[in-house]
Formats: structure tokens, C-alpha cells, sequence
């Protein structure tokens, strides 16, 4: 019997409707299916890898530059890696054409829920002259090279249905002040400024049919400091997020500023360059708590030294463009997060083999939300 025409309705309930978590052997099958599809689209893209260590010098949260664990690494301050941009932005400004890094991202994340951890794998890219246009081009053309190579013997046939449907069409871009204007017809009260969270992403969602979509020139306030500002409107960027059905939020990137002296500024303007610099400070006391031996470190000393050392590694990064501007790219992608919109997940911690939040390692009975603990030989982690 010839398949009956379905309703627009009944299309849009078997799109939307979540799918049932895998085995374990096919939820690793799919994972390591959709890396290697991402990192031969990059190899094919003319992107060049470059390894990164798991400590950094500074937090590189894509939004909250505070949000990463402190680490005392042989007395000094070092940080919990968190991504790579501003590894590979500097090896931009040295020449490279295209680069691309891979790694598991560590996060202070404290909210637990359907779409956040606080350990996940994160890929970035960045590329010499790549402009918003370009960007979108870029990402649209990875996810749909990704869906593609996924068939019904992993997902399914109708989640393979819904990613084909995916793939024939152009993704829509929306921006944020237009986003604002649809969400606020349809009863929400938002106004500029605010974060969108699950439900808007949602129904933005459902707006464009339940098919991804690109939301553009996002509030400064919400963005980075080396994120170019919109020439047309200071208080918004150059700057792009992919929202994804299930998932939500699963790319952030945009045009980086090229100018020096326009990044310095916008870093010692912003309010998580504050944070940071009081969380350095403030991470000194458990140094010196920790510390064995009769030489016990000052406090105070140590707190100029780590805030000391958080300035002078921006400056390093500053440095890097300020003899040669260089106009660039790139985005960082959840692969998490892509794993819940492929397989069509309601939660995250179905799409990932090991999930990782703020309980994770709980004991029942003990005192979860302490911020700083002592580990074997004295390292402190906060």
C-alpha cells in the first residue's frame, strides 16, 4: 500500500516528537561516526590541527571567562582548559590560513538539567577572512556533511527522515532584535540585553518548523571581548549561534575583532574580566592554605602574582595583532549537543557515554556545593 500524505500537523509531531536513548554500543558508534566526519570535513575544508594541553593560563569560556577551575600547578596559577581559541587566534595572526582544535572542555557549570554539562567535548575553528556570511556557510555545510553521514542502521529511519529533510533545505538566519520582535508577538516579554534561554530556543524552533536556524548580532553584553562590534550598532556584534531542535544552542562564533587596541578596550570594559581578576586574587588563599613546609607563601603576594599573571596573558594574546591586524572567524561546536539533536534526544546525558555534571561525583550525605577542596600532594582545585 502506497504511503498516505500526512498533515502538516502529524509532520511536525513526527519531527519534533524525542527519540528513545541507544545501547551504549550505538550511542559510541554514532559518536565516533560524527567526529570523524567533523574533523575529515575540516582536514577537507583546508583546516590545520593544533593540539592544545589541558591547563591554560587563562579561562576561555565562550561567555564567562570566570566559569573555569583554577588549578595550582606547581605553585603558579593555571586554569582548566576550557577551548582554544585564543591558541588558535595566535596561530592565525603567525600565518596560518585555517585552524581547527579539539578537546574536552571543563566547566564551573552548576546548572543541571536536559541540555548542560560541565565536561563535554569542544571543537573550534578559525580562519583568516572568514566574515558572518561565510561563517553560517561554513557550519550549514559541516552539519548537513555530518546528517549525511548517518544512516537508519545507527539513527533510525525517522530521525533519518527529519535530518534529510534537514539537508534540502537552506538553514534560515534570524537575528537577534528580529527574534525578539517574533518571540514578543507570541506572548513572551523580552527584552534586548537578555540571554535566550530553553523555552524562546524553542519556540524560535518551532517558528522555522523544527528545523535548525542561525541566530545573528547578538547583545555585546552577552559576547566575548574579541567578538567584532556591528559598525551599524555598537551595542550588538558580528556574531552568529546555531540553534539546534532538542539541543538549543550548539555553535557560538563570529567575526573577531581585528584591531588591538579595540580588543584591550572591550577586555578591561567587561565584567568577566573583573570576575576573573577577583577569582585570581581570591583563589590565593587556598594556595597558601595548601602550601606544606615552613615557607609558607603570603597570601597577598601570591593574589598580586596570579592577578599579574592573568593580565600578562592577555597581553601575550594582545600582542599577536597589535604590529598587524588580521580579519577572522570561527565558531566553537558542542558536540554533545550535536549528538542530542541527531539521535533526537530530550536530554544530553543520553547522547554522550560518560556524561559529566556537578553531581556526578557527589556522595550523599557530604556537602556537594563546596567551591574548594585539597587534593592528594596539596594541589588545590576552586
Amino acid at each position: 500500500m502506497a504511503d498516505q500524505p500526512q498533515s502538516a500537523m502529524h509532520q511536525s509531531a513526527l519531527f519534533s516528537a524525542p527519540g528513545r536513548p541507544r545501547p551504549v554500543a550505538r550511542r559510541l558508534a554514532i559518536h565516533n561516526r560524527v567526529v570523524r566526519a567533523i574533523r575529515r570535513f575540516l582536514e577537507d575544508e583546508g583546516f590545520n590541527e593544533v593540539p592544545l594541553g589541558p591547563l591554560a593560563a587563562v579561562g576561555e569560556a565562550c561567555e564567562a571567562m570566570d566559569a573555569s577551575f583554577a588549578v595550582d600547578h606547581h605553585g603558579h596559577l593555571a586554569f582548566a582548559r576550557q577551548g582554544g581559541q585564543m591558541e588558535l587566534d595566535g596561530m592565525i595572526a603567525q600565518g596560518f590560513p585555517a585552524v581547527w582544535c579539539e578537546g574536552e572542555s571543563l566547566r564551573r557549570e552548576w546548572k543541571v538539567d536536559e541540555r548542560h554539562l560541565s565536561g563535554f567535548k569542544l571543537i573550534e575553528a578559525e580562519r583568516r577572512g572568514l566574515d558572518l556570511d561565510g561563517l553560517c556557510g561554513l557550519q550549514e555545510r559541516l552539519l548537513k556533511t555530518v546528517a549525511l553521514d548517518l544512516g537508519a542502521d545507527l539513527l533510525g529511519g525517522r530521525h533519518v527522515t527529519r535530518l534529510d529533510r534537514m539537508v534540502g533545505i537552506a538553514l534560515p538566519r534570524i537575528t537577534y532584535r528580529e527574534a525578539l520582535a517574533v518571540l514578543n508577538a507570541r506572548g513572551f516579554s523580552l527584552r534586548f540585553g537578555e540571554d535566550l534561554h530553553r523555552d524562546v530556543e524553542a519556540a524560535l524552533c518551532r517558528y522555522f518548523g523544527e528545523t535548525p536556524f542561525f541566530l545573528t548580532h547578538l547583545p555585546a553584553d552577552l559576547k566575548p571581548f574579541n567578538l567584532r562590534r556591528d559598525p551599524a550598532d555598537a551595542a550588538q556584534t558580528v556574531s552568529v549561534e546555531l540553534i539546534l531542535p532538542y539541543a538549543g544552542e550548539t555553535t557560538d562564533g563570529g567575526e573577531r575583532e581585528p584591531e588591538a587596541a579595540v580588543m584591550r578596550a572591550q577586555l578591561e570594559g567587561s565584567d568577566g574580566y573583573r570576575r576573573l581578576l577577583e577569582r585570581a586574587g581570591g583563589f590565593a588563599a587556598a594556595q597558601a592554605a595548601a602550601a606544606r613546609g615552613k615557607d609558607k607563601p603570603d597570601a597577598g603576594l601570591l593574589a598580586k602574582r596570579n592577578r599579574a599573571a592573568v593580565r600578562r596573558a592577555y597581553d601575550l594574546y594582545l600582542e599577536d595583532f597589535a604590529a598587524a591586524p588580521v580579519a577572522r572567524g570561527g565558531f566553537a561546536l558542542g558536540v554533545a549537543r550535536l549528538l542530542q539533536y541527531l539521535q533526537g534526544l530530550d536530554s544530553i546525558k543520553d547522547a554522550v557515554i560518560n556524561p559529566t555534571d556537578r553531581t556526578t561525583f557527589a556522595v550523599v550525605g557530604h556537602d556537594e556545593d563546596a567551591e574548594h577542596g585539597e587534593a592528594a600532594g596539596g594541589t588545590v582545585i576552586a
